[in-house]
């Protein structure tokens, strides 16, 4: 019998590539429940609507928006540490305007032409690109 080509050998690497999973799925249902653009987070109709950036945090770190918004040392540290960022950078491929990819994924966010469902869109792609890792 022969391994599965898809999973890691490695159990940390395995525990790391199902906490990246479940930390884009959780991204994907805080953009699906509420999308804003100009800022990380604002209620509309008491639902909490998050942009890219600051859903992506809220799902890896577990913590809620006024857990970190706002709180500058803290903010900066969650988010270069915050570790799908760079996989949603690396789906956004060609559309990149920064190197950085925190600069990169909240630029695409909040560019005057995006939609709730471009951005559902880069998530699906990101999860694929994930799952065939």
């Amino acid at each position: 019998m022969h391994a599965d080509p898809n999973t890691p050998e490695d159990p940390r690497e395995a525990q790391a590539q199902d906490a990246t999973l479940a930390a884009l799925t959780a991204t994907r249902a805080l953009i699906a429940q509420g999308w804003t653009r100009g800022s990380f987070n604002r209620e509309v109709d008491g639902v909490t609507c998050y942009c890219l950036t600051a859903a992506a945090m809220t799902a890896e770190t577990g913590k809620s928006v006024s857990d970190w918004n706002g709180k500058g040392v803290f903010e900066r540290i969650a988010l270069k540490s915050c570790l799908i960022i760079p996989k949603l950078h690396d789906a956004i491929g060609d559309d990149n305007d920064f190197t950085d990819p925190v600069q990169s994924v909240t630029a695409w966010n909040d560019s005057p032409h995006r939609t709730k469902e471009h951005v559902l869109e880069l998530i699906d792609r990101t999860i694929a690109a994930q799952v065939a890792a």
